[in-house]
């Protein structure tokens, strides 16, 4: 993943992708507008292309009447018909259909292969079903536990999948070394314009924070939080919002047990649009498993991608909810589509996303 010094962006982030290096304050928290060069294409030994990584592929749509295969996230394989994903790439996030999962609405697809470039995925997989978290409320995104996973009709064939690890994170756990892997923009520029290479990629990143205040996981301090506010909003009206600004600031938590935030260090990658989905990779027992799901990053006056990310992690429930999919993946239920469904494009579902983000910052 190519790392560069990126221009101002007035506009709220899409989701997540490119590996951009972030340096951090003296007190510990990342400085979100010290950006550097990197190169990061490793995994544990592995080089981001190599088929032993093909676990981890995308989720998209295949428009069969323009043979093009469009994704919007990032996907992985934890069982032969079953695909862990964010909760957000599963479902409509359109204000009229809220909720409500793709496949009911669309086809999806998951697709293997490190370049899902026109004709390089080594094959299409059809999604059936969608399952998620039952937590619901709360989260950076507002979405409670952004987890789901996905049934496949067919089971993949020359695939290993990796698994789920089963340990919890705990406040031991910050500083502690994870690799994520994505498909996304190369640039926060491209990012803007939902410009995904379609490459595996991959970058390190370490955790930061597991409880505690959302914000206070990004600036470190009040000052460099209110100092943000005002860059984005501008002084007159943090003046008027001030007490939003302030529960911004206070209620806005990590999710216990469903959430943590990694990254944002010196020498992390970073990820941006089209990673959202990325797996949290570590090692459990010396193998190498998934530990939770990218959710969303942020953004600084000189990036559109920056300050590290927030993953949703597999507590309880939502363990209980996986346990369940692999009881019933041989044979999943097919989910319902809609009798008259709307036309629904790749780019339409990537559009939506990046708005769903962007609502969820906004002030009253």
């Amino acid at each position: 993943m190519r790392l560069r010094n990126l221009a101002l962006f007035t506009v709220l982030p899409f989701c997540l992708s490119a590996c951009e290096v972030a340096s951090s304050s003296s007190s510990g928290s990342p400085d979100l507008d010290d950006q550097s060069s990197a190169e990061r294409a490793v995994l544990n030994g592995f080089d981001a292309k190599s088929p032993a990584l093909n676990a981890i592929g995308t989720v998209g749509l295949y428009s069969p009447d323009i043979n093009i295969y469009t994704f919007w996230c990032t996907g992985t394989l934890i069982a032969p018909k079953l695909v862990l994903t964010a909760k957000h790439c599963a479902i409509s996030t359109h204000p009229a259909t809220a909720g409500v999962p793709l496949v009911n609405l669309t086809p999806m697809q998951f697709a293997v292969g490190a370049d899902v470039n026109a004709g390089n995925p080594i094959k299409l997989y059809d999604v059936v079903r969608v399952d998620l978290s039952p937590v619901d409320e709360g989260g950076f995104i507002k979405m409670g536990n952004d987890v789901a996973v996905l049934h496949l009709k067919e089971a993949v064939v020359g695939v290993t999948p990796i698994a789920v690890a089963k340990a919890a994170f705990t406040s031991a756990d910050v500083g502690r070394a994870f690799v994520t892997v994505g498909f996304g923009a190369s640039s926060a520029e491209d990012a803007a314009y939902s410009v995904y290479t379609g490459k595996r990629a991959a970058g390190g990143v370490t955790i930061h924070a597991v409880e505690g205040q959302s914000y206070q996981a990004l600036y470190g301090s009040w000052e460099k939080y209110y100092d943000f506010m005002v860059w984005l909003y501008g002084q007159d009206t943090v003046d008027i919002a001030i007490d939003i600004i302030k529960g911004w600031w206070n209620d806005l938590m990590i999710l216990p047990e469903y959430e943590l935030h990694a990254g944002g260090q010196p020498g992390n990658g970073q990820l941006c649009a089209g990673d959202d989905g990325s797996p949290l990779i570590g090692q459990e027992g010396g193998v190498r498993k998934v530990f939770g799901v990218a959710s969303n990053s942020w953004f600084s006056p000189s990036s559109r991608c920056a300050g590290g990310t927030f993953f949703g992690i597999i507590g309880p429930k939502t363990r209980e909810m996986l346990e369940a999919a692999s009881q019933h993946s041989e044979q999943p239920a097919q989910s319902p589509r809609a009798t008259s469904p709307q036309k629904i494009t790749a780019d339409d579902i990537r559009a939506q996303i990046a708005a769903a983000i962007e609502r969820s910052r906004q002030l009253p």
